[in-house]
This record gives C-alpha cells, sequence and structure tokens, in this order.
C-alpha cells in the first residue's frame, strides 16, 4: 500500500516475500554467486539504516545455491486495484454510508553492481478514493513516490533488502511542501531449517502514528504444496493446486500515514493523519509462465480508520464491509 506507514501487497514492514523478498512488491528475490565484500557492504548499509529506521517488506531465508544473472527480472511492473463498498462511520453518520476503491502501480529497474548486488530504482504511485468526504474527510489519499533499494540476491530470491522511497504522501488534491517524506525499510531472512525460516526488519516514515517499527515473521514449507507465510502486513497460507494455480487464506493491513491539505477545520488543517485498514480473505493466484502473475481475492474489511493522531479527530467504521481485488505482477527477464 502506501510507504509512509504500511503499503498492499505483503506491502508494511520489513520483510517481502517468503524464502527470500518478492522483486515485484517492495521487497527481495536473490541472485548466483557471492562475494564477502557485497555482503558486508550491505550489511553496513542495512545496520546504519536500522539505527534509523525502515518501511514495510517481508524475506525469508536465502537458498544455500546462488542462480545465474538471467534469474533475477531487469525490469519488475505491478498493478494493484480493490473496492471495498460502504459502511458508515462513526460520529460521521450523516456522510452516509462510504465506500472506496484503491489502485497502485509500480515500476522497477535493476541494475547489477557486483556479483549478487544489484540496485534498485523506479517509482510508484497509489491513491484511494472516497465515495464521501467533508472537511474532516478526505475525497483521496495519494503517494507519489521514487524507489531506490539495494538488494543482495540468493538464487531467485532476495537475501537483503535496504529501501528508500523519497515521495510525497498527501491528501486530496493538496500537495505541500511538509507532504515530502523518505520511509526507509531494511531487512534479511534467516534460515532456520530446510523448510522453515525468520524474518527480520525495521520501517520508519515520518508522516506515520509511529515512526519506527520493528518487523518479522516466519515462513514454514509444510509439504510442496502447503506454504505458513506468517510475515507482516501480510500472513498467508497457501496452498499449490497444481502447476500454476494456488488458493490462500490470509489477512491483510493496509493504508498509510498522510499530510492532510488546507480544511475549514482546525483540527484537520494541514494536519497529518494515519489511514488504517485491517482485513481478511481468500482468494486464487494465477502464474501461466515465469514473470507472470494474476491474483484475485475477496472477503472483509474488519475496520477502516482515519486517525488524525497529532489533532484529535478519530474516526472508525461502525461495521465491516466485502472487499474485492486484482493483482496483476510482470517480471522481465
Amino acid at each position: 500500500m502506501i510507504n509512509p506507514g504500511w503499503r498492499r501487497r505483503g506491502s508494511y514492514g520489513g520483510c517481502e516475500g517468503a524464502g527470500g523478498i518478492h522483486p515485484r512488491n517492495p521487497g527481495f528475490r536473490p541472485s548466483s554467486g557471492s562475494s564477502l565484500s557485497a555482503i558486508g557492504a550491505l550489511v553496513l548499509c542495512i545496520a546504519t539504516v536500522a539505527v534509523h529506521a525502515g518501511d514495510k517488506t517481508v524475506l525469508n531465508a536465502p537458498p544455500s545455491e546462488g542462480a545465474p544473472a538471467s534469474s533475477i527480472p531487469a525490469w519488475s511492473f505491478d498493478l494493484d486495484a480493490d473496492y471495498v463498498l460502504g459502511s458508515h462511520i462513526r460520529h460521521l453518520e450523516g456522510l452516509g454510508a462510504q465506500a472506496d476503491s484503491y489502485y497502485e502501480l509500480e515500476a522497477l529497474r535493476r541494475f547489477r553492481i557486483v556479483d549478487n548486488l544489484y540496485f534498485r530504482a523506479g517509482i510508484d504511485v497509489s491513491r484511494f478514493d472516497f465515495s464521501r468526504s467533508n472537511a474532516v474527510f478526505p475525497y483521496s489519499l495519494n503517494a507519489l513516490a521514487g524507489e531506490f533499494a539495494l538488494e543482495y540476491w540468493h538464487g531467485d530470491e532476495i537475501g537483503a533488502l535496504l529501501k528508500v522511497s523519497p515521495g510525497l504522501y498527501f491528501a486530496r488534491d493538496h500537495i505541500t511542501q511538509n507532504a515530502f517524506d523518505f520511509p526507509i525499510e531494511a531487512g534479511t531472512g534467516i534460515r532456520i531449517t530446510k523448510n522453515f525460516s525468520l524474518a527480520i526488519g525495521v520501517t520508519t516514515g515520518l508522516l506515520r502514528e509511529w515512526p519506527v517499527l520493528p518487523v518479522g515473521g516466519f515462513v514454514w514449507d509444510i509439504n510442496n504444496r502447503l506454504k505458513v507465510n506468517a510475515l507482516f502486513p501480510e500472513p498467508r497460507v497457501s496452498y499449490k493446486f497444481f502447476r500454476g494455480f494456488q488458493a490462500f487464506l490470509g489477512g491483510e493491513f493496509a493504508g498509510g500515514g498522510f499530510r492532510n491539505g488546507p480544511t475549514d477545520d482546525h483540527r484537520t488543517n494541514n494536519a497529518t493523519l494515519q489511514y488504517t485498514e485491517v482485513r481478511g480473505g481468500g482468494g486464487i493466484s494465477y502464474t501461466p509462465r515465469k514473470g507472470v502473475d494474476l491474483e484475485g481475492s475477496a472477503g472483509w474489511v474488519f475496520q477502516r480508520e482515519i486517525d488524525f493522531f497529532h489533532s484529535g479527530p478519530d474516526f472508525k467504521t461502525r461495521a465491516g464491509a466485502p472487499y474485492f481485488k486484482v493483482d496483476l505482477s510482470v517480471d522481465l527477464f
């Protein structure tokens, strides 16, 4: 979802995949051959950023063997879209039932530095649109950000990541200087056994209610069909039916930190706010060939909240609502 807090697609923490970080998300996925100097440089970078913080991500422990550079995508594209049906907001019942839609477009390019160490650059554009608004509740929340990262690959997954996403995170269509933020995320995977890995990381964002958040979890390959990804912010249990098709159940924490624009309400005028969605559901993932992944899901949003955490107003939905989501990811090698 959005960087100064959380983002969708596995999008809130310091880890991003399983068995590694997934390259299409702000996460990781590795390559072959290793270099002690490259590892040392990246570890130093991650240690430095951990002192200051990080954003969202999800990884796994790296495999023991490397893969050729051709297994690492040169370009990665990701398109997300979802819709949440209407539900009433407490203390804002006069607005009626509030629905929202969301989209995110991410385009990334990778450049090899040395051995398994890569530099990643790209753009990330996302937006929430709300069906109703007033001086308190904005009609949209937006993110226009660049993305710059160091990735250390093991095999075809990312084993360690350090990422910065400088950009504008703003409400309505008001872009101001104080809407600038540079969320940082760092994380790595730790293999415990052949089928069990831990993921640890840290994430930061100046516009968030909690500027620094530790993140982590575990990945457990129960067998060659069943996998448990207990990773924040998108825990998931998946089952592979046959080649190319998977079914999954899971949860998701979505939202982010934003700067509101000028309003007639002194409590919300140019104030920072945290938007949060807590949801659970399931779906189907189809991978027709390497590098192409289409996913459809549906479920229930248990709560949506806009919290102007510095100035006071905190608005939550009175009840939940169903949601529908599609995601297309394409990697070019």
